[in-house]
């Protein structure tokens, strides 16, 4: 994922209140200690996680949407809908 993006969805995430990275963080099932060492920095707080989920094995856009969506962040999830595809089935082809 470019850079960009992890930045713009800082700008959604990073606030203090509401659904935040916080709640993400949870959802992605780090722990307590995990999201209280984000937390002293608080305006890198989603990059950091990002970027940290981002290493993980299965990892992928499709699972940030998933993730986005339970915690009802549009404004976030706009910023991935151009990175998603749509799975091709057996036997289409691009025209």
């Amino acid at each position: 994922m470019p850079a960009s993006v992890t930045e713009d969805l800082a700008s959604y995430l990073n606030a203090k209140q509401g659904k935040n990275w916080k709640h993400l963080a949870g959802l992605m099932d780090y722990s307590t200690p995990f999201t209280q060492n984000l937390e002293l920095e608080p305006r890198e707080a989603t990059q950091r996680l990002l970027q940290e989920w981002m290493q993980k094995t299965g990892s992928t856009v499709f699972r940030l949407y998933c993730l986005l969506q339970k915690l009802g962040r549009d404004d976030a999830i706009n910023v991935l809908l151009p990175f998603l595809t749509t799975p091709k089935t057996r036997g289409e082809v691009d025209v």
